[in-house]
């Protein structure tokens, strides 16, 4: 028996490290992650589990594309399929032990070890190995490119200007331009809060900063007043993000501007993003972000911030809807189960199609016989969402057919099946017909 199996059977927890570390077969994952009831799709498959154990290692699509030798789209779609079905469903003898998988799935961390405060972090002053695995346990995953931890040297600016010290006096310390000593100060607060998710409990890091040595506009008063905390603008030059062909940054009167570009190697979307999220965005892919940034060229910083917020406050209330549509789905699924298991098969004839439901064997035929009847609305709306979501031609098919469709029959089988015939509208056959006809059929 597969030692995997073995431990299932003794009651004892298994860790998902060790799952990825010794992948199994796609039978035993069966039985380790068993299909949902109303579909016996299986959850997890090892080309998923492989696919997964090289992301959270670090490695990009591409990447695993090539160690794997498959095509990008297989590689995304192994992904998302094992990502979701993770996302639904873990068995309780299963330990998700890794703390990046957890929150990609959504789950609670673990109790966290370590430092908590800001406070605590700068007393202690980890080294850049201990910081590296603080930023590891919290859930991050390191791959070349992607964000970085804070290191000992960032650790020392925020000292040093805790201590009183002047953003010029830090620069003349540490050999760094004084506007790229703020930058780097608002970064790493950022990280430390964002990816090491420690409390920023020291008031003066992480209150607001002014950074302009002119005096200010009345463009630069009017952001005062509406007291936004414009980060973002007290990069070096404003810079906000940049790609091969552009670069977006604010300049000293708050307004938006872009620099043509030679072509660059190198893109930087960090500012830009940071600021995406703090406006209340839960998810932003960074090519949307710089384009939705380029289309506010010649506008004030004060006002792209607005919109973002308000553009967020729409997405949330957008996702909550979401939310409570597939919670009412799933009660309804839930409550469905006890009887109907899903789909069994989709036979296309000339004129139409029939729908195979399979149901519950526990039941009796006669119990059968009055589920269908009493709960026919509630089984319609099934199929139909069931077809919508369809991966398969066939299914696909039917799903496109039926608002041209016609429900003529039902009929309940003594195999546990109830058979739902749809034919096609007159005027639909006619027009197939005509079709066939000019083409010569």
């Amino acid at each position: 028996m597969d030692r995997f199996l073995a431990m299932k059977e003794r009651g004892e927890t298994i860790l998902f490290s060790e799952l990825l570390a010794e992948i199994p077969s796609d039978d035993v994952l069966r039985v380790l992650f068993p299909p949902q009831k109303r579909t016996w799709k299986q959850l997890a498959t090892k080309r998923g589990m492989e696919v997964l154990k090289l992301h959270l290692n670090g490695f990009r699509q591409p990447e695993i594309a090539e160690k794997l030798d498959l095509t990008s789209n297989q590689v995304a779609y192994a992904s998302a399929m094992i990502k979701n079905s993770l996302y639904k469903s873990i068995p309780p003898y299963i330990d998700v032990d890794i703390p990046s998988l957890r929150k990609i799935l959504g789950l609670e961390p673990k109790k966290r070890v370590g430092y908590t405060k800001l406070s605590e972090l700068l007393q202690g002053m980890p080294s850049d190995d201990e910081l590296l695995a603080l930023f590891i346990e919290r859930g991050n995953i390191v791959r070349p490119g992607g964000k970085p931890p804070p290191t000992s040297k960032d650790l020392q600016l925020l000292e040093m200007r805790r201590q009183g010290q002047s953003y010029d006096n830090i620069g003349e310390e540490t050999g760094m331009d004084t506007k790229e000593v703020q930058r780097q100060i608002s970064l790493t607060l950022k990280r430390i809060l964002r990816d090491l998710r420690i409390d920023l409990d020291v008031p003066a890091l992480h209150e607001p900063i002014e950074i302009h040595s002119k005096e200010q506009t009345p463009v630069c008063k009017k952001a005062e007043e509406k007291k936004q905390d414009l980060t973002v603008a007290k990069a070096p030059e404003g810079f906000l993000c940049r790609r091969w062909d552009k670069q977006i940054f604010v300049d000293e009167s708050g307004i938006i501007k872009v620099k043509e570009l030679e072509f660059q190697l190198s893109s930087d979307y960090e500012p830009l993003m940071d600021m995406f999220y703090s406006a209340g965005y839960k998810f932003v892919v960074d090519n949307a972000a710089f384009d939705l940034a380029l289309s506010f060229e010649g506008q004030n910083i004060v006002d792209f911030e607005a919109e973002l917020r308000r553009r967020a406050v729409k997405s949330a209330a957008a996702r909550e809807r979401r939310n409570e549509g597939r919670k009412k789905w799933a009660d309804h699924v839930e409550d469905m189960s006890n009887m109907v298991i899903g789909i069994e098969s989709i036979d296309l004839f000339e004129t139409g199609f029939h729908i195979w439901l399979l149901l519950n064997t526990q039941h009796t035929y006669q119990q059968q016989r009055d589920y269908v009847r009493e709960r026919h609305e509630a089984i319609m709306l099934f199929v139909n969402h069931e077809l919508q979501n369809a991966r398969r031609r066939v299914w696909q098919k039917a799903a496109r057919l039926m608002p041209f469709a016609n429900l003529v029959s039902v009929t309940i089988t003594r195999q546990n099946t109830v058979q739902y015939t749809y034919e096609l509208k007159n005027r639909i056959q006619e027009i197939l017909k005509m079709d066939t006809d000019e083409d010569g059929g």
